[in-house]
């Protein structure tokens, strides 16, 4: 999405890029919230840590 959404920009398009961008931030909370409700539910708490990969891009996101 944020190829698609650099893209457009690109292309002039600042609305559709602004507008995948919010997209992209509620996938992330989607996932975020997922994750933290059947994160209490496994056995293995290594399966928690699926959590770490899209905080890493919503940091980096927030800091471009």
């Amino acid at each position: 999405m944020f190829a698609i959404a650099d893209n457009a920009r690109e292309a002039g398009q600042t609305h559709w890029g602004d507008l995948l961008d919010i997209a992209r931030l509620g996938v992330y909370w989607f996932w975020f919230r997922l994750v933290w409700k059947y994160s209490r539910n496994v056995g293995l708490r290594v399966w928690s840590f699926m959590l770490a990969p899209p905080r890493g891009r919503l940091v980096a996101m927030a800091l471009s």
